[in-house]
């Protein structure tokens, strides 16, 4: 049951953070204007939602929150002695996503990215790391603790 929730889960959230994903990448190529990336997957998702569920970018996102999604729902049969079980689950969450989102993000920008080639700043790879972690937290970790 913790996969199939999960995967239904990633299903769910998917479609946004596809349309988002790509209209940030292509925007930041100079190749379309953001509102006109957001604009035009948008229409995608709403007149071909079958060629929009089987697009690259689609299925790259799902990987990202289904993976993510059914990582934390597992996560809550492992314990690990002097490990609270709502760290753990953070850090087994944070370790998925991350990864999978970096992978996601590179096929992405190889796809609808400039052939420019460019040094990635170790700052902007540390601000990622910061950004997973908090949206770890506030979705696996802080309900858990507040609950």
């Amino acid at each position: 049951m913790e996969v199939l929730t999960g995967i239904i889960s990633g299903f769910l959230v998917s479609p946004f953070n596809t349309i988002v994903d790509k209209a940030i990448i292509e925007n930041a190529s100079g190749r379309i204007p953001l509102w006109n990336g957001v604009k035009n997957g948008l229409r995608s998702f709403f007149t071909r939602p079958s060629a929009f569920m089987s697009s690259f970018e689609f299925k790259w996102v799902f990987l990202v929150y289904a993976s993510t999604y059914t990582s934390g729902n597992l996560a809550d049969h492992f314990h690990v002695d002097r490990v609270d079980d709502s760290i753990l689950k953070l850090c087994i969450t944070f370790a998925v996503n991350t990864t999978t989102s970096l992978i996601k993000d590179k096929a992405l920008t190889q796809r609808f990215g400039s052939n420019e080639k460019r040094n990635f700043p170790s700052s902007s790879l540390g601000l990622f790391f910061l950004r997973d972690i908090i949206a770890m937290a506030s979705a696996f970790t802080i309900p858990i603790i507040l609950g």
